[in-house]
């Protein structure tokens, strides 16, 4: 019984730390966008893209972003359950 319990804790580690990385990286990509948004946006609010592939890509790595930050956080829980259960040993 124990070995599952450490075994399990073991992977709740692993997973809580690619779920922080994740996590950072969705947040590294949301700063880069706003960055871009920043220095190319209009005296009117809007922002300007060169072309429309470029508007598409700026809305696909928006939404890439957004899954990514879900998916960590979603990893996130089920590593604090994994160390939850092992910790309480179940």
């Amino acid at each position: 019984m124990f070995f599952s319990e450490v075994a399990l804790y073991i992977v709740g580690i692993i997973l809580l730390s690619f779920s922080i990385k994740m996590i950072k990286q969705s947040k590294d990509i949301e700063k880069e966008l706003e960055k871009y948004e920043f220095d190319n946006r209009s005296s009117g609010g809007v922002v300007q893209f060169e072309d429309f592939e470029a508007s598409e890509s700026h809305k696909r790595k928006k939404r890439n972003m957004a899954n990514l930050f879900l998916a960590g956080m979603l990893l996130l829980l089920f590593a604090l359950i994994a160390i939850a259960v092992a910790y309480l040993g179940y």
